[in-house]
């Protein structure tokens, strides 16, 4: 959806732009709703 690396949407987490929660397999899931306001943002040409 954003077109960029998984990497680059996990740093984006770590630095708390995006909520996540932690499944019990150890993964990240996102919040549609957050994800949908992020894409809203264009966070993507920001981070180039």
């Amino acid at each position: 959806m954003f077109r960029v690396d998984a990497k680059t949407v996990n740093r984006w987490a770590q630095r708390g732009l995006i909520p996540h929660v932690w499944t019990l397999g150890g993964h990240r899931r996102y919040p549609e709703k957050a994800v949908r306001e992020l894409l809203a943002r264009d966070i993507t040409r920001r981070e180039a």
